[in-house]
């Protein structure tokens, strides 16, 4: 369980909270600092943390002799603030490997109960017990945490470093089986083609959402159609063991595999998509007849339609920013993707810029069934897109298409298309995207899927 020395998450502490630092004394979970020291003590503090039980370091607070408890608040200078959050932030990210979770409270003066200055502030990091140790530091060590001392220790025994390793081991072996777990296709669906995205801001689990989702808060963030050219909605929500699930019915058959919104409440989402192969069903696009002379009517099903592909993408993002923001979960959004019976498949996107490629070299043709997007297990391994913008911007569509580039690149890749081919007419595509079939509502389920 996570130490609350406020008695409330950090996250919702305020300036008059302060004053049960005055009851805390340093140890364990708590460490003060008068300032903000160079890098590698910054580090050297979030990385011990990280490595024990997780805590949290206070900076701008004296201790109090000999009870150990905060004593004066004599603040940082409140002028300084943005510097000094970024020496910390730096300190971590340069500093450790791997770079833990954490986050940054700042709590500005005044505050007549202990004392703080109108220019001063005193800031708060919270560091959650570290899901994929050892935190190792610049200097070659690996510090934690010891009793009721006032800095970090350097770890020597042999069997705590053999534990933190097979900590750090069985985190990773946690992800890799979620980016591994198959899903239950019926007989009809085993060789249509789908894809998943797993959307994760907190990979490893250091962190739980700071606010639990519920299902009522799930079923309005799903339904709500929303607007824009990029806007879908669930029908069919439900829960499950671990969390929530939502389904894009509309007018398929229920029993398909549909569009499948499953999310955890680890904060962790996982999307089914259905990929479309009825590319010469749809009289909406301009070089479908270019691309498709010659093909006998048995290969058609062969082709995999990529068209709305980025538009869903954009959607997407929206819902999952939507339901980071509902549930407090960190604003990184970090992305997998895996494609099933995609073999000998071959992309179509309505664009002349993708005609003309085809021309020079030839049809892409899928060459593996099951595909890894990017390629590889690791957490280091995931698309890391921008994060969610303010809620003043949340109507603007732009950042969401800027966040789902980045997914989209990487898909079409593995489509085997190069990127400079749709990215260098970036116009043209966003054009091709807005021409395919039911764009506004998502994908629906391939044609020659049934149960």
């Amino acid at each position: 369980m996570r130490f609350e020395p406020f008695g409330k998450p950090v996250s919702k502490v305020e300036p008059s909270d302060l004053v049960r630092l005055r009851g805390v004394a340093e140890g364990w979970h708590v460490e003060y600092k008068r300032e903000v020291g160079s890098a590698l003590d910054v580090a050297k503090s979030i990385g011990a943390f990280a490595n024990h039980y997780g805590g949290i370091v206070v900076y701008g607070v004296e201790e109090e002799r000999p009870a150990r408890t905060a004593g004066a608040f004599v603040g940082v200078p409140s002028a300084d603030l943005t510097a000094l959050s970024d020496r910390i932030r730096d300190a971590a990210r340069q500093s450790l490997s791997p770079v833990p979770a954490f986050d940054l409270k700042v709590l500005s003066g005044p505050e007549p109960s202990v004392g703080l200055a109108d220019d001063r502030s005193i800031i708060v990091v919270e560091v959650p017990e570290g899901m994929n140790p050892p935190y190792v530091h610049r200097s070659g060590r690996i510090y934690r945490r010891v009793a009721f001392g006032s800095d970090p220790k350097e770890e020597t025994d042999r069997a705590v470093l053999d534990l933190l390793w097979a900590k750090g081991r069985d985190a990773q072996k946690r992800f890799r089986s979620v980016l591994s777990t198959d899903p239950e296709f019926s007989k009809g669906e085993s060789k249509s083609p789908f894809l998943q995205l797993f959307f994760f801001s907190d990979p490893l689990g250091q962190r739980s959402p700071r606010t639990p989702l519920s299902f009522n808060d799930f079923f309005a963030i799903m339904a709500d159609q929303g607007s824009g050219y990029a806007s879908f909605g669930c029908d069919n929500v439900f829960t499950s063991a671990d969390g929530f699930v939502a389904r894009q019915v509309a007018d398929n058959k229920p029993a398909n595999m549909v569009l499948t919104w499953e999310y955890s409440h680890t904060g962790t989402s996982i999307i089914t998509l259905p990929l479309r192969t009825d590319v010469h069903r749809h009289d909406r696009y301009l070089h479908v007849g270019e691309i498709l002379r010659g093909v006998s009517a048995a290969d058609f099903t062969d082709w995999v339609d990529v068209n709305a592909l980025l538009l869903v993408l954009v959607g997407l993002v929206k819902k999952q920013w939507r339901i980071g923001t509902q549930s407090g979960a960190d604003e990184r959004l970090l992305v997998k993707g895996r494609l099933h019976n995609v073999w000998r498949l071959k992309p179509y996107v309505d664009m002349a810029s993708y005609v003309r490629f085809v021309n020079e070299f030839g049809y892409p043709v899928i060459q593996r069934s099951e595909i890894l997007v990017p390629p590889g297990l690791s957490t280091s391994q995931l698309i890391e897109v921008p994060t969610k913008p303010s809620e003043a911007n949340m109507t603007d569509e732009t950042p969401e298409l800027d966040a789902a580039f980045p997914i989209f690149s990487w898909l079409i890749e593995a489509f085997g298309i190069p990127y400079n081919v749709l990215f260098d007419h970036a116009q043209e595509l966003v054009e091709a995207m807005t021409r395919s079939p039911g764009v506004k509502i998502g994908v629906t389920s391939p044609t020659n899927t049934s149960v």
